[in-house]
């Protein structure tokens, strides 16, 4: 039975830990992407608009109403862009203490 010192331990929880929370952050960018979907929709149904063109009037209308929707994906994209790095980096550290 391989026996594992404290430090390998502890890596494998902060690995865990970061991993649990990269599940949640993909959860709430998901959340925000469906937010602007429907922010999209909205504008659309309040405007009579079945499509909106790219570089129009209604367009430039469309992303001004829907910004903080916007602001806000934009946010939990990174977020999620940053802890999956930290848990890449939690994944490098562990591998490399255990061929040490």
């Amino acid at each position: 039975m391989e026996r594992f010192d404290s430090t390998r331990l502890s890596s494998m929880l902060e690995i865990a830990e970061k991993a649990i929370e990269c599940q949640r952050l993909e959860a709430e960018e998901r959340f925000a992407k469906g937010e602007l979907i429907e922010g999209y929709i909205n504008f659309k149904e309040n405007h009579g608009l079945a499509h909106v063109e790219r570089d129009t009037y209604d367009w430039r209308r469309m992303l001004e109403v829907t910004t903080p929707q916007y602001e806000e994906h934009e946010e939990a994209k990174r977020l999620l862009r940053n802890a999956k790095a930290r848990l890449k980096t939690a994944i490098r550290r562990h591998n490399e203490r255990g061929s040490s």
